[in-house]
């Protein structure tokens, strides 16, 4: 009987990779994000973008595009909120999506775009946190990422 020292090929992660940058946030700054779905079919789903204050996501940020919708919600205290599901969000392109999300005084405006398309997605998501809490995280969970920006308060 022959031994071999063949390795296995390593077998490679179906998730998306984890960008998380860690910074201030304050009321009037923008996160944008550029990336390319990986399709209604894939099983994976569309990713997520988080932003944190602390321990708690404020924000959290997911496309299905297997489902057709974007859900939101708010990790808080150890416990899920009641999840958002915005009945307007058509971003379902196979193309590049353009993502922002900008904290405003009465809640984070989610923004999205697809590159091959002309309508231009807009919603409110209201605070669960006191708006005083200070956000200092970012984790962008989003396949294909292209670019990445982040813009302070004007």
């Amino acid at each position: 009987m022959r031994s071999s020292n063949r390795r296995k090929p390593a077998q490679q992660s179906e998730q998306p990779p984890r960008s998380e940058i860690i910074l201030p946030f304050p009321l009037g700054s923008s996160v944008r994000v550029r990336y390319r779905p990986l399709g209604p079919d894939h099983r994976l789903g569309g990713g997520a973008l988080n932003i944190y204050s602390g321990d708690d996501i404020a924000i959290h940020v997911n496309p299905r595009p297997q489902m057709q919708i974007l859900v939101l919600n708010s990790h808080i205290g150890g416990g899920w909120g009641g999840e958002e599901h915005p009945a307007t969000y058509p971003v379902m392109s196979q193309g590049e999506v353009n993502l922002m999300v900008w904290a405003g005084p009465d809640g984070f405006i989610i923004q999205a775009q697809a590159t091959d398309e002309d309508y231009i997605f807009w919603y409110l998501y209201e605070h669960r946190l006191p708006v005083e809490a200070k956000l200092d995280r970012i984790a962008i969970d989003l396949p294909n990422v292209i670019a990445i920006s982040i813009e302070p308060p004007r």
